[in-house]
């Protein structure tokens, strides 16, 4: 038998016999955490207000991951496809109506009701959408449970006015918990099945990257120590497969939840993985204060055989079930009406895939350059990326950072027959739209340059960008005129690898 056979097969025996054994194991650890309440449940109380800073602090990120969003409105929804079937007011109007919702949830008035409209709204804005990554994830989670939290008692005008809480469910703090758990148990689990995380070699390769690190941090001597990069390594996946599993023990879920605070800073502070990094952190912050300020008190495990069902239960069961369904057991969601309520409900849309061999090489960075039709006047617009072709942006949506795979697929396209260049065209245009807001203008030419990261840092810093075409866009329509090739690749890994661009 070969040695590609014995992978073969060994693969097989890890995404089938270990991802239901460990779907099994989670849906009982969950369901055990659900129905008695542990160990969150008897804590809230005592945490008042710790849910009402959340509050604030949640309320913040989510109306500065808003803002930020603003030009990025044609990548979610497909801007050229949305304008034709003339749909595009419910997009505008969901997404004004979080701004208004989203301020009086962060300074406290109407609470509940507020949070509730906010989560209709926010389900009809996700429901539109064509992205839906991390971030979108982690917001969905929160907005879900958010209405049930009686995060409206403290540091509020409900306060103020004396507005008092009506509902707060002791059973959906727990539960939302349970949900990040979840999460993180697919995020280890995929790990686990990448060559470059069993190797340790992840943390530096994904450092290296210059078009993911900040350009402000570019003085810093890249890579890393292989040493270094595999403790980091080894100590993500552990830290991600544990942390459901950690709350049996106080001690070692401080433990866990210490490295998530560390891990949810670096994710904005050395990379621009925005929002993820700052809502992770005001979770890990929420739930890690809960412990550290309850240790005389945190309950036994024991308790876990002490049933505390209420009516809050059987929600966070749907809830949570769906989610893992969903991360775990992808096959049996994927095109079914499931796969939709997991990801309005559960904010769970697929698998959390990690950073991989897939995004080390063969990736096209891109700027624009907004050319006025009538003076010819050029400027750059949307900068994404820096001269260099460093990550500029900071504290961005991933939207426009995850548009080089938008970029890379479109020129793979123009090479290889594999990749029709129609599939790949609309979201490219889709991209040039977002440029032209960027711009603030209605109609004019959008000219695309490109830069190609081939996994050598310092002959991708020194190339000079490559201008590929320019979008035209007018009052009659929308035209693309491809003004040269790409630079020609042979065999790259995307050609066989279908990407979420999210």
């Amino acid at each position: 038998m070969s040695s590609s056979s014995v992978r073969e097969i060994s693969r097989g025996l890890y995404d089938g016999v270990f991802r239901h054994g460990l779907f099994v194991l989670t849906l009982v650890v969950s369901l055990s955490y659900l129905l008695s309440g542990f160990p969150f449940a008897p804590l809230f109380d005592d945490v008042a207000g710790l849910r009402a800073g959340f509050r604030v602090a949640f309320g913040v990120v989510l109306f500065a991951s808003l803002y930020r969003t603003r030009y990025a409105l044609p990548i979610l929804y497909g801007h050229e496809a949305v304008r034709r079937n003339g749909q595009r007011w419910p997009i505008v109007a969901t997404y004004h109506a979080q701004f208004v919702l989203v301020g009086l949830l962060t300074v406290g008035l109407f609470t509940e009701l507020v949070a509730l409209l906010l989560l209709g709204v926010r389900m009809l804005f996700v429901e539109r959408t064509k992205r839906f990554g991390l971030e979108n994830t982690l917001n969905q989670m929160v907005i879900v449970h958010l209405p049930f939290l009686g995060v409206g008692d403290r540091y509020s005008l409900d306060a103020l006015l004396g507005i008092q809480t009506l509902v707060a469910s002791p059973v959906m703090f727990n539960s939302l918990f349970v949900l990040v758990g979840v999460m993180t148990v697919s995020g280890a689990y995929h790990k686990l099945g990448s060559d470059i995380w069993r190797r340790g070699d992840a943390v530096r390769a994904f450092l290296s990257l210059p078009h993911l690190r900040l350009s402000m941090l570019s003085g810093l001597s890249m890579p890393i120590p292989w040493a270094l990069s595999a403790a980091l390594s080894y100590t993500m996946i552990l830290g991600q497969g544990l942390l459901l599993f950690s709350l049996v023990n106080k001690w070692l879920f401080l433990a866990v939840a210490f490295l998530f605070v560390g891990f949810s800073i670096t994710m904005f502070a050395v990379v621009d993985l925005s929002y993820i990094g700052q809502t992770f952190l005001a979770v890990f912050a929420l739930y890690g204060g809960t412990v550290a300020l309850n240790l005389a008190s945190y309950p036994s495990p024991s308790t876990m055989l002490t049933p505390m069902v209420t009516p809050f239960t059987v929600i966070a069961v749907v809830i949570v079930v769906l989610g893992l369904s969903t991360v775990l057991e992808t096959d049996a969601t994927v095109g079914t009406p499931l796969r939709t309520a997991s990801r309005l409900l559960s904010g769970q849309n697929a698998p959390v895939k990690p950073f991989n061999e897939q995004h080390l090489e063969g990736i096209n960075t891109f700027r624009f350059v907004y050319e006025d039709p009538e003076t010819g006047e050029r400027r750059p617009v949307l900068e994404v990326f820096d001269e260099d072709g460093w990550q500029k942006q900071w504290c961005y949506p991933r939207y426009f950072q995850a548009s080089v795979y938008v970029v890379t697929d479109y020129c793979l396209a123009v090479q290889h027959d594999g990749m029709p260049v129609s599939e790949k065209l609309p979201e490219l245009i889709d991209l040039c739209r977002a440029g032209l807001e960027a711009a603030g203008e209605e109609y004019g030419n959008i000219y695309l340059d490109i830069k190609t990261f081939d996994g050598n840092q310092q002959e991708y810093l020194e190339a000079e960008w490559q201008r590929i075409g320019v979008c035209r866009f007018a009052e009659d329509g929308v035209e693309w005129d491809r003004l040269s090739d790409p630079p020609k690749v042979e065999t790259h890994p995307r050609l066989d690898f279908e990407f979420d661009n999210s």
